[in-house]
């Protein structure tokens, strides 16, 4: 990648000057010019990954941060095997470094801002740029021309700037279409007089091209830089560099030479009503890659027994105690997204139907309301919705008294089973959990016009927990999808017709949570479910401009080879020894992440996922 008149020669760069300063052969030169080959190659890689960090669309993640750190070690080390420690050049070495790494935090800022004039002019050099210079100063010291440094240094940062325009133009729609600014398309934002916040449209920037002349003037830019290149090189007496960089300078003509026009964006296929909902454009490529990725995993298996609650620490005085609950939720959601799974939940809904609604497989298990609201949430999707409803009759009868005797919903439903009567007390936990009476009202949101009554009551107690309380009316579950859950909720209610009471409790408890909302995406995201969680939540309260594309980054950036995404804590489960430890699995969290993915980007039935 660094040959070639078109490419900067960073690993030739020690060579070409030993032999332009007319530095006699002999064996030193011979084994400093390998050390500063080394060192160039591993200065390369440092800034490679680096620039991969900052790339939304890489794998490039901070578990990555360490690999710098030790490319920029061993490089140091090579450097030091050529260059005495009293050399100047360490002092100038450790100025560039500070320099490059001033420069990426300059341009991360300009990057975020709307105007594109300060990125222009915080953009005077190409990405090699430090590692051209470092090595160059290395070469020049070594053979003891360190008065040469800062022209050189002067003549690199201008070739690197002029090769790195006109790559960034051959790659114009691609950066368009990722949002990746560039030297070419803050010039072209500039002529247009367009911000570069909120992102613009890739057909608009190449019709502003086209319009204001900007590619002459991109064009102009590269060769002026070369151009000075050629003239730093001809003073400092450097007839190899000055004979490449006329080679680099016909190379960049003729990449210039291409047209480029409207014709060449391809269209940007969203699904009906994603319009508003598709806040961030990524590369169609790396994004349906790893949905295809994530599709592969999650179907690989449709029982999803990884996600089975399964505990061995002797529940029950049991070897074995399984809740298939958590496969539910990514029924749910697989099949929102299309994906044709109904023998499967006919399978899952039978399997809940033997185990008389339990949580656990198990006869001392309790009854609970996020078996029932899942089971009724299935009923959409079954093969035979009315067998599936007349199922459930009989814990649908308990389930009525249960929240007419409280006035809410329970998360253990009693008096509807008296089990074994060798069942010893059993300690039931996370009773008033509001994600839980949240997940059944969901689920009775679309059943019978019979179950109004009750599923007014228990929304009129939770909304009344959720505005004293806030999040905190949430027990089992992270605060985010508690979030997301009560606003998907609160979205539901709003479009049904409810008595007035409820109505007005909709209201205030929806401004109560959009606060929530707004303190939850100043946070910083670090992992893929809390990314994941954060889209979700935003698109269940109808507020998809709040999404930043970072929180898409990190959900790329963190798939794993197989498609997968590593499991996170999810909900709080026991443990053996009487502790309660969090549940985690890579089948829901996958999910999870597939779903923030088909929905924040307008892939997939936008409008039905909504509802």
């Amino acid at each position: 990648m660094f040959r070639g008149a078109s490419q900067v020669p960073l690993l030739s760069i020690a060579g070409w000057l030993f032999e332009d300063l007319g530095l006699s052969h002999s064996a030193d030169r011979d084994r400093a010019e390998g050390l500063l080959f080394r060192a160039a190659l591993l200065l390369a890689g440092r800034t490679h990954a680096i620039e991969s960090l900052r790339d939304r669309d890489s794998f490039y993640d901070t578990d990555h941060l360490a690999l710098v750190q030790h490319l920029c070690e061993v490089a140091t080390l090579e450097l030091a095997r050529t260059v005495p420690a009293e050399a100047p050049f360490w002092r100038q070495w450790a100025s560039i470094s500070q320099d490059e790494l001033e420069r990426g935090l300059e341009l991360r800022e300009q990057e975020a801002a709307p105007d594109p004039r300060p990125y222009l002019e915080a953009h005077t050099a190409g990405r090699w740029a430090g590692a051209a210079t470092i090595t160059a100063h290395a070469a020049s010291a070594f053979a003891r021309r360190d008065e040469i440094a800062p022209a050189l240094a002067e003549m690199l940062r201008n070739v690197t700037a002029a090769i790195e325009i006109g790559e960034d133009m051959s790659t114009l729609t691609r950066d368009l279409e990722r949002g990746r600014p560039t030297y070419p398309i803050a010039l072209i934002a500039q002529a247009g007089g367009m911000p570069l916040r909120p992102w613009p449209d890739a057909t608009e920037m190449l019709g502003a091209m086209i319009a204001t002349g900007s590619h002459a003037t991109i064009r102009e830019a590269a060769l002026t830089r070369l151009g000075l290149s050629r003239e730093r090189s001809r003073e400092l007496g450097l007839p190899t560099f000055t004979a490449y960089l006329e080679d680099a300078t016909v190379a960049v003509e003729k990449r210039f030479s291409g047209r480029v026009d409207e014709a060449r964006v391809p269209p940007v296929a969203t699904a009906p009503g994603a319009a508003t909902a598709a806040t961030v454009r990524r590369s169609a490529r790396s994004l349906q890659h790893a949905l295809a990725m994530a599709e592969g995993f999650l179907l690989a298996d449709p029982s999803f027994g990884e996600s089975w609650e399964s505990h061995r620490e002797g529940m029950f005085g049991s070897g074995l105690v399984v809740s298939r609950f958590p496969a539910g939720l990514v029924l749910e959601m697989l099949e929102a997204h299309g994906h044709d799974l109904a023998l499967h939940i006919d399978g899952f809904l039978a399997s809940t139907v033997a185990n008389r609604f339990r949580y656990f497989e198990h006869p001392w298990s309790g009854i609970d309301s996020d078996t029932v609201g899942v089971y009724l949430r299935l009923t959409s999707y079954v093969t035979n919705r009315d067998a599936a409803v007349e199922a459930a009759a009989r814990v649908m009868d308990c389930l009525r008294r249960n929240v007419r005797e409280r006035g809410s919903v329970p998360v253990w439903i009693t008096g509807c089973d008296d089990g074994p009567d060798d069942r010893p007390p059993v300690l039931d936990l996370g009773e008033g959990c509001g994600t839980v009476a949240a997940h059944l009202l969901l689920g009775l949101s679309d059943a019978s016009p019979d179950d109004r009554e009750i599923l007014e009551i228990g929304a009129l107690d939770l909304l009344n927990r959720i505005r004293e309380r806030g999040l905190g009316a949430n027990v089992n579950y992270p605060p985010l999808y508690a979030l997301g859950t009560f606003q998907k909720l609160i979205r539901r209610l709003a479009s049904a017709s409810v008595a007035p009471d409820l109505a007005n409790g909709v209201d205030a408890t929806s401004a109560a949570l959009n606060a929530e909302l707004d303190r939850a995406t100043e946070a910083r995201v670090v992992t893929a479910q809390h990314a994941a969680l954060l889209i979700a939540a935003c698109l269940a309260a109808g507020r998809p401009a709040l999404i930043d594309r970072a929180w898409i980054s990190a959900i790329l950036k963190q798939q794993r080879f197989d498609g997968s995404w590593s499991g996170e804590p999810f909900f709080a489960a026991p443990n053996r020894g009487r502790w309660v430890t969090w549940y985690a699995s890579t089948i829901l969290t996958s999910a999870l992440c597939y779903d923030a993915l088909m929905r924040s980007t307008g892939v997939g039935d936008f409008e039905r996922l909504q509802a």
